[in-house]
């Protein structure tokens, strides 16, 4: 499909679904920019020659990849492809954390019942 080819409201649809993802794309491009400009964009080789702390760096690295992978993440998700990696561990996550869930709301109504006992007593 062709966004060309899509109406203003099947564009507007478009665009609520992925407006965010680019959102975080364009924050991961800002914080390379700054990257770039304040330690590889000086031909510091030096890490002391650095605009910036070495320790923010690498704090922006991991933001980016973050962001990055997240979005990428959810865009999957969104599509449907399912046989990807990424998606799969996902899904056993909240496999994982629904189980885990309903047994703790299990358990809070044993214990509700277990109070309601005690006060009919």
């Amino acid at each position: 499909m062709y966004v060309e080819k899509t109406t203003a409201e099947e564009r507007s649809t478009i665009y609520g679904a992925v407006d965010h993802l680019f959102a975080q794309f364009e924050t991961c491009s800002h914080l390379l920019q700054d990257i770039i400009e304040n330690t590889l964009g000086a031909k510091a080789r030096d890490v002391a020659e650095w605009a910036i702390n070495p320790d923010l760096f690498y704090d922006r690295l991991w933001v980016i990849q973050n962001l990055m992978f997240d979005s990428l993440l959810e865009y999957h998700l969104m599509m449907g492809e399912g046989d990807r990696s990424e998606v799969q561990v996902h899904l056993k996550g909240v496999e994982t954390a629904r189980k885990t869930i309903a047994e703790e709301e299990a358990r809070r109504q044993e214990h509700r019942r277990e109070l309601e006992a005690r006060v009919r007593k």
